[in-house]
């Protein structure tokens, strides 16, 4: 149609710019209120901790701090992580990146 402008909300949910995977944080695990409250059989619907630390290289804690949290990193974080996602122009971190710029290029 002539005159509309159409524009599209980009949603990246956390991680998902380098393919970031869910990590299972048993019960014993779980610090958040609403996973460690709802019981051993419950926790993983209501747990807000799928997601760990963001895993930006290979260093202790994946990068996110200097010290260790109380989740554990993602055993996949050495391979996955943003300062390899970042060497690569195909990468899931560059498609995502080089999407967010047209976008932002459009409007």
């Amino acid at each position: 149609m002539d005159g509309m402008i159409m524009l599209a909300l980009l949603i990246t949910y956390y991680g998902k710019e380098i393919a970031m995977e869910d990590t299972f944080i048993s019960w014993e695990q779980t610090v958040d209120p609403p996973g460690s409250s709802t019981g051993r059989h419950r926790h993983l619907n209501h747990s807000q901790s799928p997601r760990d630390f963001f895993q930006w290289d290979d260093t202790q804690s994946a990068g996110f701090s200097a010290n260790k949290g109380q989740l554990s990193v993602n055993t996949n974080y050495k391979v996955l992580k943003v300062k390899n996602e970042m060497k690569h122009s195909k990468s899931q971190h560059s498609i995502s990146k080089h999407l967010v710029e047209a976008e932002v290029s459009r409007i």
